[in-house]
């Protein structure tokens, strides 16, 4: 069985980023947990861009909530629930791959370096 929850945090952004819809000193974020009987943890993050995403912020929430109820109820059915919401649908599939690998924040093992 797998507990599924969701946060939300504003990021603020050191430095202000650029985007093709502007410049943003910080954007909404949600992060999606799912958590197995064993207490390993998967996480996922839902990035909100505003302009870009195809998710409407005001509804993240409400759908989130929803997501995560069906998710603990094993009653989720990824392909029928998420279609079109891309942010959400990365967000499960980070956080269900994460989880599977023991939840250790890496998501695709690599010999390469990363600074």
């Amino acid at each position: 069985m797998i507990q599924a929850t969701y946060t939300s945090r504003p990021l603020q952004f050191i430095r202000p980023a650029g985007t093709s819809r502007g410049v943003l000193v910080q954007k909404a974020c949600w992060y999606v947990k799912l958590e197995n009987q064993h207490g390993i943890a998967g996480l996922g993050e839902v990035s909100f861009i505003p302009g870009l995403s195809l998710e409407d912020p005001r509804e993240m929430d409400i759908r989130l909530d929803h997501l995560c109820k069906l998710i603990t109820r094993g009653e989720m059915d990824p392909d029928q629930e998420l279609p079109s919401l891309p942010g959400i649908r990365f967000a499960m599939e980070s956080a269900l791959l994460d989880l599977e690998s023991g939840g250790e924040r890496l998501l695709w093992p690599s010999d390469l370096p990363f600074l």
